[in-house]
Parts: structure tokens; C-alpha cells; sequence
């Protein structure tokens, strides 16, 4: 069995207790092994794993540090970035607000346009009427008027007329646009032969028999052809006589 380097009597005097304890301090070899024999082993290691959790535990918080310290920096550019995404939505909004009262107002001044550019067709349209009309020797008995059938429409310049003794009393109608195709004649001739549109004209004043014309600054190919198996007169902007003369449109039976 080994001998344990420190001996002390029951007894011991305070100069022998002196002695151990300087050997304690003065002796590392002496300091372990009385703490191995008053200590437990977990109490022994306790400042080397008390050193370890202290290492882990500064380079954990150092991490954690740095962590924090990237979290501080991306909140920062959030921040940022959230500020500049305001400013670009407010000056959004802006911009649409501009947009929608620029739209306004090129609303208002197409609708002035189209307004002006209606008020044009529809007064060369009359004057070509008026000089159709003459061709057929008939006098108008009132002036040009449009004609408003709500459902069933509108057309855009309508007069009467009759002819020089007063024997002859007609109808005179007629439709206006910037652009006729052959589909807008055959539209036009059939609104003409119906029962129900020609009521709507009796009720707006307009009874038959009619003379029924469609005007236009441009007149597509085949027009005329169509025009003529519907009985419809045909007007063009760039002709001072009809390009087709309208015969008479009786009532439907």
C-alpha cells in the first residue's frame, strides 16, 4: 500500500500543521493527492470541465454574437428595402393617379373628336341627301333631324319630302359612317324590311313608303351590287352625285 506523504497525528501541533500546509503550497504533487483524498472525482474535475463549458460557452455567445449581429444588419437593409418599396408604391400612386386624369382626359377629347368628326358624316351625309333628292325631283318638307327608335336603334339623318305637285309624300333615311363595307349595306337594307323597325319609324313620324340611303367617306368594293338587290340608294363623300339611286321601300305586308 502506497504511503501517503502527509502524516498527521491525532495530535498534531500547530508547527507540524504549519508544515503541511507549506508543503501544500509549495508542493503541486502534495496539493493533488490531498485533494484526491478529500475530494470526490467529480468535485476534482469540476474546474477542467468548469474551463471546458466556459470555452464552449464563449465560442456558443461569440456565434450567437455574430448572429445577432447579421440578424441587426439584415433588419437594417429590411428596413431599407421596406422604405424604398413606400417610397416606390407612393410614387406609384402618384403616377397612376396622373394616368387615370391623363385617361380622363383623353377620354373627354376623343369623345369631343368623335362627337365633332359624328356632326361631320352626318352633315355631308345631308348634303349629299339633299342633292340625291334633287336628282329625283323631290323637295324636302322639313329640315334633317336624327331619329331616335331606343331599342332599335337610331339613324342618323331622316327628312320628308314629296315631289313638285304634292302628289307624292316619302320617307327620306338614311344612314352615315366613315367606312360602309358590304355587310353594313345588308344590315341596313334588312333593318329597312323589317315589320318591327318600320313600326318604330311610324311611331317616331317617319310612315312609309321610304327612300332609304346609306352614306359613307369610304365605300367598300361589292356595295353597290348589294345596295341595288336591297333597293337602298348609295352616297359617297367624293361623289356630288349618288353612286346609287334609291328606289321606293313600301310597308311589309
Amino acid at each position: 500500500m502506497e504511503r501517503n506523504p502527509v502524516a498527521v497525528s491525532e495530535a498534531a501541533s500547530p508547527e507540524e500543521v504549519r508544515r503541511i500546509i507549506r508543503l501544500v503550497e509549495s508542493d503541486p504533487a502534495v496539493r493533488l493527492e490531498l485533494r484526491r483524498a478529500l475530494l470526490t472525482s467529480e468535485l476534482i474535475e469540476l474546474p477542467e470541465r468548469f474551463a471546458e463549458f466556459a470555452t464552449a460557452a464563449i465560442g456558443y455567445f461569440g456565434r450567437l454574437e455574430s448572429d445577432v449581429s447579421v440578424l441587426e444588419s439584415d433588419v437594417s437593409v429590411l428596413k431599407s428595402d421596406v422604405s424604398v418599396l413606400k417610397s416606390d408604391v407612393a410614387v406609384l400612386k402618384s403616377d397612376v393617379a396622373v394616368l387615370k386624369s391623363d385617361v380622363a382626359e383623353v377620354k373627354m377629347r376623343v369623345g369631343r373628336l368623335e362627337a365633332r368628326f359624328g356632326a361631320s358624316i352626318e352633315a355631308e351625309a345631308e348634303d349629299a341627301l339633299l342633292r340625291a333628292l334633287s336628282r329625283l325631283g323631290l323637295v324636302p318638307t322639313s329640315t334633317a333631324f336624327n331619329v331616335a327608335m331606343g331599342a332599335k336603334g337610331e339613324l342618323d339623318v331622316a327628312m320628308t319630302a314629296e315631289n313638285a305637285d304634292g302628289s307624292l309624300r316619302v320617307s327620306v333615311v338614311a344612314e352615315a359612317k366613315a367606312r360602309v363595307s358590304s355587310t353594313d349595306v345588308r344590315k341596313f337594307g334588312d333593318r329597312m324590311r323589317s315589320s318591327g323597325f318600320q313600326r318604330a319609324l311610324g311611331e317616331a313620324g317617319m310612315s312609309g313608303p321610304w327612300l332609304a340611303y346609306i352614306f359613307g367617306e369610304r365605300v367598300d368594293r361589292n356595295c353597290e351590287e348589294v345596295a341595288r338587290s336591297l333597293r337602298l340608294g348609295l352616297l359617297k363623300y367624293t361623289s356630288d352625285d349618288p353612286v346609287l339611286d334609291a328606289e321606293m321601300i313600301e310597308a311589309a305586308g
